[in-house]
């Protein structure tokens, strides 16, 4: 990474960090949804991030002391805990996208608006996009660019399809 592109990135973490640092700790209780029924993957992501902050996250860190697929955390979060734990995500993508590609995908791709999905998965990727304010959809955007821009376009089909879902969803904001 040259100079230039690692100066950038560190504006986009500021970005990013200022953007999301008011959002609330979801509290304790509410980092999943609650259920009638027992899902031993949601606990377990409930148990990894009990007490975290955002800022906490890193892929070293989840990689050894989560004991599932780090891909699926952010799936399994409630709408408040998504929220508050997307730019600790986020930031990985920016500083830990060779080796946590695939965590880093996923945080980016619930942007991807694919008309593939299924409805109910398009109604709940919306339901999250929409918790984002304008000025932390500006910090996703520049760190999606900086990703494309670093790793060039066309380098991963996921992280173009995330992009273009976030364009096409800013373009619908009033």
């Amino acid at each position: 990474m040259n100079e230039w592109s690692s100066l950038e990135r560190r504006k986009i973490e500021n970005q990013v960090v200022k953007a999301f640092q008011d959002v609330p700790y979801p509290g304790d209780d509410n980092i999943v949804p609650a259920k009638k029924y027992r899902n031993l993957e949601a606990e377990g992501v409930a148990n990894y991030l009990r007490g975290k902050s955002w800022r906490d996250l890193n892929y070293e860190s989840i990689y050894r002391d989560y004991p599932g697929d780090s891909s699926a955390i952010l799936a399994f979060l409630s709408l408040p805990a998504f929220h508050f734990f997307y730019p600790g995500f986020l930031l990985i993508s920016l500083n830990e996208f060779d080796s946590a590609d695939m965590t880093a995908l996923a945080a980016l791709r619930v942007f991807d608006d694919d008309s593939r999905f299924a409805a109910d998965v398009l109604d709940f990727k919306r339901r999250r996009t929409q918790v984002f304010s304008s000025e932390q959809l500006a910090a996703i955007q520049a760190a999606m660019v900086w990703l494309q821009k670093r790793f060039g376009s066309g380098f991963s089909l996921e992280l173009d399809d995330a992009a273009s879902g976030l364009s096409n969803f800013m373009r619908r904001l009033p």
